[in-house]
């Protein structure tokens, strides 16, 4: 058993394709990014049976891997953007806002390593560990999918890069959702939009800052940082 990457390809691109043609906002934008999401789970769920699905070792509240650089696509920052601006009248805004102000200024010029070494936990963790915006997650969030946990925290838990060790990871699970992330782009492309991709806080902090990069960005300008 497993996933037809053709045939999930082939539905993936036309779904986002149709979506993205729709989308005139940041509601249209997140339409049509959990398209892409729900059709890639659609296809793991199809495609693989009750053991392949009790590998995977991630969970509510599990953040081993919320200290990496997460590479968004600036529809991913857009939809996340909005979200945030949709809680400004609640308490816990203004903190949360702030932090990912702090954390986009302090981890622009951080690469991978660095960001590892730091043990910085992504902004959008509460204080227990879960992620405060979940159901907006990039797909490149999504596609990790550890199958030991223990492991997985070993193998981030590291001083000198002679110390890494790999990470067991579901391989078709992460395929798709690189797929959908190209997908996604591609799309993006076709529309003279732009497609490219930026570490999470930054991306998001620039909508936060300047919301109307967002209609600068459905003019097909390319957003400056």
């Amino acid at each position: 058993m497993g996933v037809d990457q053709t045939a999930f390809s082939a539905a993936a691109q036309q779904a986002i394709g149709e979506k993205l043609a729709k989308a005139v906002d940041a509601a249209g934008l997140r339409v049509m990014l959990e398209t892409a999401a729900h059709a890639t789970e659609q296809a793991l769920d199809e495609g693989r049976n009750r053991e392949q699905a009790a590998l995977i070792a991630c969970h509510a509240g599990c953040s081993a891997c919320c200290n990496l650089n997460v590479a968004a696509l600036l529809p991913e920052a857009i939809s996340i953007a909005a979200w945030l601006r949709e809680r400004e009248n609640h308490p816990d805004f203004t903190p949360l806002a702030a932090k990912v102000e702090k954390f986009a200024r302090y981890l622009r010029w951080v690469d991978d390593e660095e960001r590892i070494r730091l043990r910085l936990p992504c902004a959008f963790l509460d204080h227990r560990g879960w992620c405060l915006i979940h159901p907006l997650r990039p797909l490149m969030c999504r596609s990790i999918a550890a199958t030991d946990p223990e492991q997985c925290r070993k193998s981030l838990d590291i001083t000198w890069l002679d110390d890494e060790e790999p990470v067991m990871l579901n391989l078709e699970q992460k395929f798709l959702y690189d797929e959908a992330f190209m997908h996604v782009a591609t799309a993006l492309d076709r529309h003279g939009l732009d497609s490219r991709s930026m570490e999470l806080h930054t991306a998001v902090q620039a909508f936060m800052e300047c919301p109307e990069r967002v209609d600068e960005f459905f003019n097909g300008a390319r957003i400056r940082l």
